[in-house]
C-alpha cells in the first residue's frame, strides 16, 4: 500500500534545515483581535482571582505572565511577604504602613522571579492596583512586550497614581505596549473578588514586644 503523501518522510530533512521564526510569530493569537480580546478577558479574570490569595489588608494585587506564542501561563503571583517569612497578622495590620510596605514584594516582581528568562516576549496582566514605577522597570528589563492593567488616575496626587503615571511614561519610552483595563470591568472585578482599594482605618499601634510574640 502506497504511503500517504502528506505523511511521507522527506529525505532532504536529514541534511538539516533552517528554522522559520516568521511562522512561529504568526502563530501567536495576538494577530487575531477577536482571539486576543477573549484571551485578555480570561487572563485578567485569572489575575483578579490570584490577587485574592494575598493577605495584605490594604491592597491585593495579582499578576499573570503569559506567552502569547504558545498561549500558556508562564507564571503568576500576588503581593505579600517573601517566602518562608510568616504572614504575621499584626505585621500585616501594622500601624506603620511604610514599614509594612518595605517588607512586601509586589505581585509583578514575584511573578517575574518565577518566570525567569521565560518572561521575555510575554504579556503581563495585573489586577488590583496600577503598575508602579519600580515594577515597570522590572517588566521592561525582563523583556515583557505588553502590559494589561488598570490605568492610574490622571489627576491623582497620591503616591500610587504618581508612580503609575511614571510607569506608563517608561513603558512608552521602552516600546512596551500598554492596554488599560476597561474602567467598568476593573470595578466589577474589584467588587467581585473583594479587592481592597481604600485606605483602612489606622489600627492600634503595635509594640515591638507584641510583634515578637506574634512572629
Amino acid at each position: 500500500m502506497a504511503q500517504n503523501k502528506l505523511s511521507a518522510f522527506d529525505p532532504k530533512l536529514l541534511s538539516g534545515f533552517r528554522g522559520d521564526s516568521e511562522k512561529r510569530e504568526t502563530s501567536s493569537y495576538v494577530h487575531d483581535k477577536k482571539r486576543l480580546f477573549n484571551w485578555d478577558k480570561r487572563y485578567i479574570e485569572l489575575a483578579a482571582h490570584v490577587a485574592t490569595w494575598s493577605k495584605d489588608p490594604d491592597a491585593r494585587v495579582g499578576c499573570v505572565i503569559v506567552s502569547p506564542t504558545y498561549g500558556r501561563v508562564v507564571a503568576f503571583s500576588f503581593n505579600g511577604f517573601p517566602a518562608i517569612v510568616a504572614d504575621c497578622v499584626k505585621l500585616l495590620h501594622h500601624a506603620d504602613k511604610d514599614e509594612k510596605l518595605d517588607r512586601i514584594i509586589h505581585a509583578e516582581q514575584n511573578a517575574l522571579l518565577y518566570a525567569g528568562r521565560e518572561a521575555k516576549g510575554c504579556h503581563a496582566y495585573i489586577v488590583g492596583k496600577p503598575v508602579c514605577n519600580t515594577c515597570a522597570i522590572m517588566l521592561i528589563q525582563a523583556g515583557i512586550h505588553r502590559v494589561v492593567a488598570a490605568a492610574p488616575s490622571l489627576d491623582g496626587a497620591g503616591k500610587w497614581d504618581k508612580q503609575g503615571r511614571l510607569a506608563l511614561t517608561m513603558f512608552k519610552d521602552a516600546g512596551v505596549e500598554f492596554v488599560p483595563i476597561d474602567a467598568t470591568m476593573n470595578k466589577e472585578l474589584i467588587e467581585k473578588y473583594d479587592l481592597p482599594q481604600k485606605k483602612p482605618k489606622t489600627p492600634k499601634k503595635t509594640s515591638l514586644v507584641e510583634l515578637d510574640e506574634c512572629c
